[in-house]
C-alpha cells in the first residue's frame, strides 16, 4: 500500500474511533504527570483510578489518593495492588492471560484491559525497558491489521498501537492482564 493511502487509512481509523461514542467519552482518563512526588511511577495508581472511574462515572478518587492507599512512600505498583485498589473501590476486575489476536474482541466486549508492558518494546517518551501500566479500551481492524486503542497515563489518551506491538510489550513483561467489566 502506498504511503499516502496508508496515511489516509490511518486517519480514517482515528476519525471512526473518535466519533464512536464508546471510544470518544474519555471523562475517565487520568494522567500520572503532575501527581506529586512519585508522579514518574504513578502509572499503576493512574490506571487503577481510570478503571474505577470508567466503571463508575460518579467515582471521585484521584491518582494522588490512590498513591496514598498503597506504597505512599514510593515504588511501582504491582498487578496485586491494582486488583486490591479495584476491589476496595467496588470495581470488578479479574486477572486473565493476555488474549491472542483471535480472542481480543471478545475480551474487550463491555470491558477494558489493564496491561503491564515493557516500554522497550514500544516507541516511548520515557525510559526504555521499564515496566509501565496502560489501558486497552477498544480495537479496530483496518486493512487486515488489528489495532488497539490505548489510554496511557504517561503519553496521553487515544493512542493507536498494532496488536503485535502491544503483544510483544506484554510478553516481555507480564503475560497477564486485568479485565475490568462495565457496570457495577
Amino acid at each position: 500500500m502506498k504511503a499516502g493511502l496508508k496515511f489516509a487509512a490511518a486517519l480514517l481509523l482515528i476519525i471512526l474511533l473518535l466519533n464512536t461514542t464508546a471510544y470518544a467519552d474519555n471523562a475517565w482518563y487520568f494522567t500520572q504527570i503532575g501527581t506529586g512526588t512519585f508522579a514518574y511511577e504513578n502509572c499503576g495508581p493512574a490506571c487503577a483510578v481510570m478503571a474505577v472511574k470508567w466503571q463508575d462515572p460518579e467515582f471521585d478518587g484521584s491518582v494522588e489518593d490512590a498513591r496514598k492507599t498503597y506504597k505512599p512512600n514510593g515504588g511501582g505498583w504491582s498487578v496485586n495492588e491494582i486488583i486490591c485498589y479495584l476491589t476496595g473501590n467496588d470495581a470488578r476486575g479479574c486477572l486473565k492471560r493476555f488474549p491472542g489476536e483471535d480472542a481480543i474482541a471478545d475480551m474487550l466486549d463491555k470491558a477494558i484491559l489493564i496491561l503491564l508492558v515493557d516500554t522497550g518494546q514500544l516507541v516511548y517518551k520515557q525510559a526504555s525497558g521499564t515496566g509501565h501500566f496502560i489501558i486497552v479500551k477498544a480495537y479496530e481492524v483496518l486493512d487486515e491489521q488489528l489495532y488497539l486503542l490505548i489510554n496511557d497515563p504517561w503519553q496521553g489518551e487515544n493512542i493507536l498501537y498494532t496488536y503485535g506491538d502491544i503483544y510483544d510489550a506484554v510478553q516481555a513483561r507480564c503475560i497477564l492482564c486485568i479485565r475490568v467489566k462495565s457496570g457495577k
